[in-house]
């Protein structure tokens, strides 16, 4: 019982450093975690290549961000990932990408979201996706660069 208390403790300690305008954003991304884990397992890829935006250039880079503007790529960021650390569902790369997608979308924030491929140490084929928005990487920016990009989708 007290080994409970103290877990609870430490999470409602852990909580109330959020910001509240991240927290905010926390159930909101939760549940398009979930949607976007249904749908990458339900719907072909190009019914939801059209979320992410339109087919870029494998080298594009998106522009500069204003502060504001990178601000909100750094909230939404952290939210998706503080979600995708809470899901009952397997959120990794891609349902995040697809979250911190749509979610930049509605903030009206510049981003592109790149797929890539590389030969893992037994020979496997191993695919990411990450999003950058400006020069921040949104999510997914763990080891990208590790990756050969096969795919990029950019929201001006």
């Amino acid at each position: 019982m007290k080994r409970a208390q103290s877990i609870i403790g430490r999470k409602m300690r852990t909580l109330r450093r959020i910001p509240p305008r991240t927290l905010a954003l926390l159930p909101c991304a939760w549940v398009l975690l979930g949607l976007a884990r249904i749908a990458i397992l339900t719907v072909q890829f190009r019914r939801i290549a059209p979320l992410l935006g339109t087919r870029a250039d494998l080298d594009y880079r998106p522009p500069r961000l204003a502060d504001a503007l990178d601000q909100r790529a750094l909230r939404i960021g952290q939210v998706v990932r503080l979600a995708a650390r809470y899901s009952v569902w397997n959120a990794n790369c891609f349902p995040q990408a697809l979250c911190a997608a749509l979610l930049l979308r509605c903030a009206r924030v510049p981003h592109i979201v790149y797929f890539g491929v590389r030969k893992g140490s037994e020979g496997q084929i191993e695919a990411h996706a990450w999003v950058v928005a400006g020069l921040r990487a949104v999510t997914g920016g763990g080891g990208h660069a590790r990756f050969a990009v096969v795919g990029a989708f950019a929201r001006p």
